[in-house]
């Protein structure tokens, strides 16, 4: 079989197969199992999705909840990540019960 391609296209694909010590041939045979890999995960990984449990309603207050633990998961784990390196950052307490306005109710 034959394929047209650009020539630059081409050119990259050489260095790329030639840089993992592959033919063209076995390169392409290999971008073309994971792109099947790949393609049989996301079925897989969307059928458990599917099939994990009753479904829940997205709405706006669902996301925020989803974005706080989120940013309190990202702090807790920059805190650790600077502990470990041995840089202490001292912030001021902040109340949990503030409005929007950073008023305390």
């Amino acid at each position: 079989m034959s394929l047209v391609i650009d020539r630059d296209l081409e050119t990259k694909i050489r260095a790329r197969a030639e840089a993992e010590g592959l033919s063209i041939v076995a390169y392409l045979e290999r971008l073309v199992l994971a792109d099947q890999d790949g393609a049989r995960e996301l079925e897989t990984l969307a059928l458990e999705g599917l099939h994990s449990g009753a479904p829940i309603q997205a709405g706006p207050s669902y996301w925020q909840e989803k974005h706080r633990l989120l940013d309190e998961r990202l702090t807790a784990r920059i805190m650790r990540s600077q502990c470990q390196r041995g840089i202490f950052i001292l912030q001021p307490a902040i109340s949990a019960q503030t409005n929007d306005l950073g008023m305390h109710s």
